[in-house]
């Protein structure tokens, strides 16, 4: 049910496109959806600038990344995608290969982008000219509260402990993880190449921003190295 909302200072829902991306604007929106930018600060006090929450266009049927393995790299790998973050800016760095749109005519993933980019658009319309958002509840679509951590789930299968990783040998496609269990709740957190934690900036339910959007889009950054990591998960 499409209600309006009362947004919070600094929130912006659906942002323009050029104040999301750096360059290329017209490849990212091939195959990510603007939909949500934030305040820095509203994560720590002590950050300026923003963050923007991209939903990438997922497979209908199948992992993001899936059947793309020859163009994993050190920004996008098995369900997991990253952006460099330039001031407020992102920029994908990674292979465009990565999606299959990109690297072959496929009918099925043709008619499935189309309906996403439609129901974005629907989304997106009614939002800036009525103020409306297609929602089930009186949230905001956070799935958790900013800065915090991760609770497991779904989304960590797509993650390797580091006894893993020593155990198998390293697998490029796969990011390391720290679990953790904090009054017998269960958190997870990406660790970067140095093996330190990813820093949780928020979690978004994907749905409420474009049918058939992830249950969960969780976005991290590292930021020694200016990087964001997406994450999605599906019950």
């Amino acid at each position: 049910m499409a209600q309006n909302l009362v947004v919070p200072p600094g929130f912006v829902p659906y942002p323009d496109p050029d104040d999301v991306f750096m360059e290329d604007v017209g490849l990212h929106l091939k195959v990510f959806h603007p939909i949500l930018t934030i305040p820095a600060a509203q994560v720590d006090p002590t950050w300026t600038g923003q963050f923007h929450f991209v939903l990438p266009i997922e497979p209908y049927d199948g992992a993001l990344g899936e059947g793309s393995t020859d163009y994993y790299g050190p920004h996008c790998g098995e369900a997991w995608i990253k952006f460099v973050r330039i001031g407020s800016k992102y920029r994908f760095a990674g292979d465009w290969r990565y999606f299959a749109i990109n690297r072959e005519h496929d009918v099925e993933a043709d008619f499935w982008y189309g309906e996403a980019n439609k129901s974005y658009a629907e989304r997106r319309r009614a939002w800036h000219e009525q103020g409306l958002m297609n929602r089930q509840s009186d949230s905001f679509g956070w799935g958790s509260a900013f800065g915090e951590n991760a609770l497991a789930g779904n989304w960590t299968n797509d993650l390797s402990l580091p006894d893993e990783v020593a155990k198998w040998g390293f697998r490029p496609s796969r990011m390391m993880r720290e679990d953790e269990t904090v009054n017998g709740v269960n958190f997870t957190h990406p660790l970067n190449e140095q093996g330190q934690r990813y820093r949780l900036i928020g979690i978004l339910l994907g749905y409420r921003y474009r049918d058939h959007g992830a249950d969960k889009l969780l976005m991290f950054y590292d930021t020694p190295s200016s990087t964001i990591l997406i994450m999605l998960d599906f019950s």
